[in-house]
């Protein structure tokens, strides 16, 4: 077996990595899956390639000595990490979706815009999604205390980063929204609407109330996971 193969399996087994993710991180990083899994076996039979030299230039040149992937595959852990997120999405959109609706028919007497049948998909998406969501959840926070390293998935790291922009943009678009309503005295609110679909007159108290809705879900969302990227793991 190679040395510097022998060596890295044995510092990453010493840390508690299983083999599965150590296998992960050198087919990563360029080994050959076949070659990687006999230095697992400690399979001598099979010659194994030293690790590609350590680049000695810098700027295009240095990149150019790196190994390349062809195609970035997730892991499994990483899919079930977008599946969670994707879920997060479809249960905050709907459930603010019905906390809006609610609002304008206790406000405004009328569905605000809000038809039968859009309320009922989403609640449907609710039902639906948040299980979903739950489930994965509490998995892989299980997955996570067990092996820290998962909180540096890739993918996570990904899909984290786009919900933290996403949400502060939605927070971000509503503040000033509901700011430029006060400085103009304009008295508009997207999310009411009569029955022939103009625009209502809502009162302040409506738009503040949307304002909250739209920040305890998007706020919350933002608030958790910042906070959960800052943590030491």
């Amino acid at each position: 077996m190679n040395a510097a193969l022998q060596q890295y399996i044995e510092a990453a087994r010493a840390k508690g990595h299983k083999d599965n993710r150590i296998q992960q991180d050198l087919v990563a990083a360029g080994w050959d899956a076949a070659m990687v899994q006999a230095g697992l076996k400690g399979d001598d039979d099979l010659a194994v390639p030293p690790p590609p030299p350590p680049a000695s230039g810098s700027g295009h040149t240095a990149r150019s000595q790196q190994p390349q992937a062809v195609v970035q595959n997730l892991s499994t852990r990483g899919l079930e990490y977008i599946i969670m997120f994707i879920a997060l999405g479809v249960s905050a959109f709907a459930l603010a979706s019905l906390l809006h609706s609610n609002v304008n028919t206790l406000l405004g007497g009328s569905d605000g815009g809000f038809t039968s049948s859009t309320v009922s998909f989403a609640a449907s998406a609710l039902v639906v999604a948040f299980p979903v969501l739950a489930l994965l959840f509490l998995r892989l926070k299980k997955a996570e205390t067990i092996d820290p390293d998962l909180h540096r998935d890739p993918s996570r790291k990904r899909a984290v980063q786009l919900t933290l922009v996403v949400t502060f943009l939605i927070g971000l678009g509503n503040i000033i929204f509901f700011v430029y309503n006060l400085m103009t005295g304009t008295d508009s609110d997207p999310y009411r609407y009569n029955a022939v679909g103009s625009a209502a007159a809502p009162t302040l108290l409506g738009n503040f109330i949307h304002l909250l809705i739209t920040l305890a879900i998007a706020g919350g969302i933002f608030a958790y996971y910042w906070l959960d990227e800052h943590r030491k793991v």
